[in-house]
């Protein structure tokens, strides 16, 4: 999607947020460099979960990193069921309202 995006030289803003355990897990790492250089909207936001001190992604973390998101925004989720906003310990959960677009 994201290469689809540069391609055709899309100018939305994009907030990627990327959990990984640590900066060694991260894949394609030159790929995303490249992405953030062709797409001046996209941030990349990196989550490493066993990098002392753990940053693992709570409400608090989720609402900096999405500060400037507005809340009618499309939002993609992908990763393991804890993330899907149907599940109230989520963080996701937490922030996403019903009335946005979840895909």
């Amino acid at each position: 999607m994201l290469r689809h995006m540069a391609d055709t030289g899309d100018q939305r803003k994009i907030t990627l947020i990327w959990s990984n355990r640590t900066r060694e897990h991260i894949i394609f790492p030159d790929a995303f460099k490249d992405l953030e250089s062709r797409l001046p909207g996209l941030h990349v936001s990196h989550v490493l979960t066993d990098t002392p001190p753990s940053n693992q992604l709570d409400r608090t973390e989720l609402e900096k990193m999405l500060a400037q998101t507005r809340r009618d925004a499309p939002v993609f989720l992908c990763g393991p069921p804890a993330n899907d906003d149907r599940y109230p310990k989520s963080p996701f959960g937490a922030w996403l309202s019903p009335a946005l677009d979840i895909y």
